[in-house]
């Protein structure tokens, strides 16, 4: 098994195995909006059959030469064919996987890596072997196979409070398809936190990805003013809260990002997605 860049003559193939195994932020279309930062990698057998793959970023910090997960992106993959139906040599297989991301990664000549991996990738053995810092990270996942209610009964008594309050206090929840404004609002929102994010990219997220096909993006209103937002992009599986926040204008919390929160859990699960 090996690793190496993928090539022009392959997309179809990476894509068709990424559609069946894979995750949004590795999809073509997504990686799109980092047009000249973003590595495709292809994970072969040593036959040469391309079976999985992963993306990284690599950014520079001064002269240091820096490799992450691409902007937005909660995880870089990888994503695989896995043949094995003995769990013992699945697990093998993952491990072997591992060893090989570890293996590339360590071959490249960088100054600072920092790589998250997907929740069900799990055994860093072989990151450990190779001298990586290897720190657990923690997500909320939801289960959509639920009804409303019992999804409901499990948020904390805060928020249920939250959403209770916007609901008395009269705040709308309008969907939109300006995905400019969602641009625009991104950008303000890493600006206020002063997190470093190359503007043409937000740009690009905004004018090339985003679309009713992918994207849930919902505003709260109330008076005909804008208080707070909330952007998920989805597939036929799983829908991921990327972005929310409030308007710089809106200091108070009204409860009204939570309704946006529960509103866009109950289009996904109308829609038949999983998670």
């Amino acid at each position: 098994m090996y690793i190496k860049k993928i090539i022009d003559s392959e997309k179809s193939e990476y894509e068709k195995i990424n559609n069946s195994f894979g995750y949004i932020f590795n999809s073509y279309a997504w990686s799109e909006i980092y047009p000249d930062k973003i590595l495709r990698l292809g994970i072969y057998k040593s036959d040469g059959k391309l079976i999985g793959g992963f993306c990284i970023y690599i950014d520079r910090i001064f002269s240091f030469k820096h490799i992450k997960n691409p902007p937005f992106c909660p995880y870089v993959g990888p994503f695989y064919i896995n043949e094995y139906t003995n769990h013992s040599k699945s697990l093998s297989f993952k491990k072997k996987i591992a060893a090989v991301i570890a293996e590339y990664l360590s071959s490249y000549k960088f100054s600072i890596i920092t790589i998250s991996f997907h929740p069900d990738f799990i055994d860093m053995q072989p990151f450990y072997w190779d001298k990586y810092k290897v720190i657990a990270n923690y997500t909320y996942k939801i289960s959509l196979l639920n009804n409303l209610d019992h999804i409901y009964s499990r948020f904390s008594t805060n928020r249920k409070n939250d959403i209770s309050k916007a609901s008395k206090n009269q705040f709308l929840v309008k969907k939109s398809t300006d995905y400019n404004l969602a641009s625009r609002i991104i950008g303000e929102q890493y600006k206020k936190k002063k997190i470093r994010v190359n503007s043409d990219i937000i740009y690009r997220l905004g004018s090339s990805y985003l679309s009713s096909a992918n994207t849930i993006f919902l505003i709260s209103e109330k008076d005909k003013k804008m208080y707070s937002y909330c952007i998920c992009i989805f597939d036929d599986k799983i829908a991921y809260y990327l972005f929310g926040g409030k308007q710089k204008n809106s200091k108070t919390n009204h409860g009204d990002g939570p309704m946006l929160l529960w509103e866009s859990i109950k289009i996904c699960k109308e829609m038949g997605i999983k998670e």
